[in-house]
């Protein structure tokens, strides 16, 4: 299921990574990451996400959305 919603989203020109170790670092040093260069949106389901999103972030990012479903 992971792997047809990555290429379903490549093919849109998403940028997908899928973490092979621990998930939620992976996935917030991703985002961190891609956030330097341009505004970024974080979908999650998970509260640890957040705080481990809010300890990561830098101050002189571009600005960000985080929605928690």
């Amino acid at each position: 299921m992971i792997s047809l919603f990555s290429t379903a989203l490549t093919k849109r020109g998403y940028n997908v990574g899928v973490p092979l170790g621990n998930a939620y670092v992976d996935i917030v040093k991703a985002k961190v990451k891609r956030s330097r260069h341009r505004t970024t949106t974080f979908i999650g389901e998970d509260t640890d996400l957040l705080i481990l999103l809010l300890h990561k972030t830098e101050r002189k990012q571009k600005p960000s959305t985080f929605t928690l479903m």
